[in-house]
């Protein structure tokens, strides 16, 4: 008996303070990526990937390295997190191009 009760206490306890900070769970959640081919040439603002377009963040690491970036090249995307019910869409703030492979 005094086993299951300090489980019962342990268990609310967590779902206690997960109510109360609702942060704590989005701290550790992941950020997104996307692998694919770039089938556009990249602008300023925007990069495509297998046909999908995608936002640069200004000033991100995605701004600057969409410079090395060709149509073509096989890369991954980082997405920025989002807050929960934003309708922005992904945006992108690291791109990474994939190696070519040994001929």
């Amino acid at each position: 008996m005094k086993k299951s009760f300090s489980h019962a206490f342990v268990v609310a306890g967590l779902v206690g303070i997960l109510a109360v900070a609702p942060g704590v769970a989005h701290a550790s959640r992941a950020l997104g990526s996307v692998t694919g081919v770039v089938t556009a040439a990249p602008t300023p603002d925007r990069i495509v990937v297998d046909g999908r377009s995608y936002r640069i963040v200004p000033g991100s690491a995605a701004a600057t390295e969409r410079n090395a970036v060709h149509v073509g090249q096989t890369v991954d995307l980082v997405f920025a997190p989002q807050a929960p019910n934003s309708a922005g869409g992904a945006s992108v703030i690291g791109v990474s191009v994939h190696k070519a492979a040994a001929q």
